[in-house]
């Protein structure tokens, strides 16, 4: 039985109209994507300072969600060098406004322009600067500011042992963007990494939120959206990207399915499911039962003996849902 040409015309266009809603948080980028779109936003005229400021405000007014004064009275600040260290200069302002208790670590004095202009700031407002990691010990939690997505070699030395001293603190950390040391495309630690409670991923989320090696370092994650301008991001990524991310609204999208009441199973679509094997049945299991919640039409009957001869596949077991998940007392 051939397929229907107009059913998946219908489903092309409904899945190309996906790409047209506002879901940002469907993207995923490397460390060079990421850096191309905001040079676009700077190219622009967006300033530098403007956006530092901006993301540096959400995330205080988050942490004062999550970690309310009332029980997160103290907090410490690890401030980096370049711009992730001046985000975490803007929340260790605004926290210190909101009336919290704030020390600020710097392990490398040499801190790029934007950073140091911060950095000065917070120091005329007696915001206390402690000289060791280890003076962190008595806060009730800490905000990682080291490294952002832009870090591209091995930690050693000073910058080594912070990370690991505050690792062993016990406190609750905040990671800015990724915990430092996570190399952003990989998700490998470059040496070390903190160890991070709770991430807050800023912009779109990067690739290292989806690696294995990544998962024991992130805590829980949370996309913080800056208002990257989606015409940009479409711009750099494409309007439908090789890779994205299955969102609950994305997949809600395209749902219900509109079906004619006079309609037949040979006009709403073919499932052929590939999975598993004869030995381990878990996976079609898992991908018979959730195949049986979308509306299949009609699924082919193949068998593994045909397979193998024709397309010379082996150990492959191939299941379809309607003449094979009986074998399986699917309810």
């Amino acid at each position: 039985m051939q397929a229907q040409p107009q059913f998946f015309m219908k489903k092309a266009a409904q899945i190309n109209n996906i790409s047209k809603l506002p879901m940002k948080d469907r993207f995923l980028v490397s460390t060079a994507q990421m850096q191309e779109i905001e040079s676009q936003i700077f190219a622009a005229g967006m300033p530098m300072a403007a956006l530092m400021e901006k993301v540096g405000g959400l995330i205080a007014r988050r942490f004062q969600c999550l970690y309310p004064q009332s029980q997160y009275h103290r907090v410490g600040i690890l401030v980096g060098m370049g711009h992730n260290g001046g985000d975490a200069l803007v929340v260790a302002r605004e926290l210190y406004f909101q009336g919290y208790e704030v020390s600020i670590y710097v392990p490398i004095a040499q801190l790029v322009e934007l950073t140091d202009g911060h950095y000065r700031y917070v120091c005329s407002l007696g915001i206390e600067i402690v000289d060791r990691p280890e003076d962190l010990a008595g806060c009730d939690a800490i905000v990682d500011g080291l490294f952002g997505c832009s870090l591209n070699r091995e930690i050693t030395d000073r910058l080594f042992d912070t990370i690991e001293s505050v690792n062993r603190l016990g406190i609750p950390i905040i990671s800015i963007d990724l915990p430092s040391g996570i190399h952003t495309d990989t998700g490998l630690p470059m040496g070390t990494a903190i160890k991070a409670t709770h991430t807050f991923c800023l912009g779109l989320w990067k690739l290292a939120f989806l690696r294995e090696s990544a998962i024991e370092y992130l805590g829980k994650t949370e996309l913080i959206d800056i208002d990257l301008p989606l015409s940009i991001i479409e711009r750099v990524l494409g309007v439908d990207p090789i890779v994205s991310i299955m969102t609950i609204k994305l997949a809600q999208s395209s749902l219900p399915l509109n079906r004619s009441p006079t309609t037949h199973k040979y006009q709403q679509g073919h499932l052929l499911l590939i999975v598993g094997s004869e030995q381990y049945a878990g996976a079609a299991i898992l991908a018979g039962l959730g195949a049986r919640l979308p509306p299949v039409g009609y699924a082919n009957d193949w068998r593994r003996d045909v397979i193998d001869r024709r397309a010379q596949i082996s150990q492959i077991f191939i299941i379809t849902i309607l003449t094979r998940s009986v074998n399986y007392r699917l309810p």
